[in-house]
């Protein structure tokens, strides 16, 4: 695949609104000069954050499926009174998810809404970025640019402040209209590659009867109540809850997308069936009465083929690049090949002769290379973290792989205990994957991300004696080397 691929696809998937095919983005990028094939592209789309499958091998971008879509929220009393509303998750799902929300452009009455730093409790902030899921929300409270001299690592016991600042929107431009406490604001997408949102208002009801927009707003939350139990039956607790909202909204347009809307926070105190429940160290948006299992409905066959997805992505390039890396910085050029091979592929995959001839040949060209480039000097801040964090990321690349190779029945395990192990890995893959490829930022996050990897650590003890994951079990080849 060639390097200019990942340009070019952002601008489709950012200004593509229609429905296509697999056939219309290879014109597309044929147009482009850019040659990809059928099997690059299905890997490209199936593995998406801004991408939904359709059917019959359609897919629409996320800018296709949310622009010109309308939404609603309610500023909260406190937030009135302040003369500005903190964004939160209260765009989601209908920007960008990689986007900050204090980074949308508003307009109101074709006027840009200016954007205002609001003191709020810590209370109505977590409440309002509740959505973001566990373990998310306070350092995304405290990533925003208000808060840059908090540190989280330095609260200790969840001693947090009872107030923060918050980067929010002035709320002046609507009340000099007449927008007064109670009103809904009304939310169209009119550009979703540039985040800007147009915005309106819609009087509260005074009347003390039930109004024809309050009666069709109670239905609103009856359609999304049957849309979500709908959504997680078919697709399960996804990748996280603003991509269950993106599907609920991609699949239930009609009946949510429209003037009497209600919002997600409003449509929580309103149902009896849904609300928030725990999903290993995160949370999504579940039935009340139903625990999150990790095999459901929705991925039955990985408990028949013993297969757990996420593996894959353990064995990346970037990961043998670090792994590759501290064996240079601790030998240098006098390298044991057969104990990088070792690191390399967990003990309990069985290999062939001819598998570790194949393993140790691009372990050396790779390092060769590496060598050419690597400058101990420049690697004095990320070695140590590495050094952490390397040893205890294997660690848990073992464990999946266990699990794996020793045809565990995935669907009788503790399902929990099975997710948090899930979730560790992927948390841990990030990290190195963001050392790898932002070494500065990795460093300056450094204190926090070690408080993580110990908390990660702490967690894995127990769920290992939960799980009973035998690590001296038969080996088995079930991965095939690719050649």
């Amino acid at each position: 695949m060639e390097r200019n691929i990942p340009k070019a696809l952002d601008t489709f998937f950012r200004t593509h609104f229609n429905p296509f095919s697999i056939g219309d983005l290879r014109s597309f990028l044929a147009d482009l000069k850019i040659k990809c094939t059928e099997d690059d592209i299905k890997s490209i789309l199936y593995d998406n954050d801004f991408i939904f499958v359709l059917q019959d091998e359609m897919f629409i971008s996320r800018a296709g499926a949310f622009t010109n879509r309308i939404f609603s929220f309610k500023p909260t009393l406190e937030e009135f009174q302040a003369g500005a509303f903190v964004p939160g998750h209260r765009f989601m799902p209908f920007l960008s998810p990689g986007e900050y929300p204090y980074n949308a452009k508003l307009i109101f009455n074709n006027i840009s809404v200016p954007r205002s730093e609001v003191e709020i409790t810590t209370n109505l902030a977590m409440d309002i970025h509740s959505l973001l899921g566990e373990g998310y929300i306070m350092p995304y409270i405290f990533d925003d640019p208000a808060n840059d001299k908090f540190n989280v690592a330095s609260f200790k016991n969840n001693q947090l402040p009872s107030t923060v600042k918050m980067t929010g929107f002035s709320l002046n431009p609507l009340i000099e209209n007449g927008y007064e406490y109670g009103d809904r604001i009304i939310c169209r997408v009119i550009d979703w590659a540039e985040s800007i949102i147009e915005i309106s208002f819609l009087p509260g009801s005074k009347a003390s009867a039930i109004t024809e927009s309050a009666m069709e707003r109670m239905q609103w939350y009856k359609d999304f109540e049957t849309g979500f139990l709908r959504i997680i039956e078919k697709i399960g607790p996804c990748a996280s809850i603003e991509s269950q909202l993106a599907y609920l909204f991609l699949e239930e347009q009609q009946s949510l997308c429209k003037l009497n809307c209600g919002s997600c926070e409003e449509f929580l105190k309103y149902t009896e069936e849904i609300g928030f429940k725990s999903y290993g160290v995160e949370s999504r948006i579940w039935k009340c009465n139903e625990e999150i299992p990790y095999i459901g409905p929705w991925n039955r066959e990985l408990a028949e083929l013993h297969r757990l997805p996420e593996i894959d992505q353990l064995f990346s390039e970037t990961v043998f690049n670090a792994i590759i890396k501290e064996e240079v910085r601790n030998h240098g050029k006098e390298i044991d090949y057969e104990e990088l091979r070792k690191k390399i592929t967990p003990a309990c995959i069985s290999l062939t002769d001819n598998d570790m001839k194949f393993i140790l040949l691009n372990l050396k060209k790779r390092t060769s290379i590496i060598l050419k480039e690597y400058l101990k000097f420049n690697d004095v801040e990320v070695a140590p973290l590495r050094k952490r964090l390397l040893p205890f990321f294997l660690e848990v690349r073992n464990l999946m792989c266990t699990l794996v190779y020793t045809e565990a029945n995935l669907a009788e395990m503790p399902q929990n205990s099975l997710i948090i192990l899930v979730q560790i890995s992927d948390h841990l893959l990030r990290m190195v994957e963001e050392m790898e490829t932002y070494p500065a930022r990795f460093v300056r996050e450094g204190e926090e991300i070690m408080l993580s990897v110990d908390g990660m650590m702490e967690t894995l003890e127990d769920i290992k004696y939960e799980l009973k994951i035998d690590t001296n079990a038969e080996k088995k080849s079930i991965f095939k080397i690719v050649k």
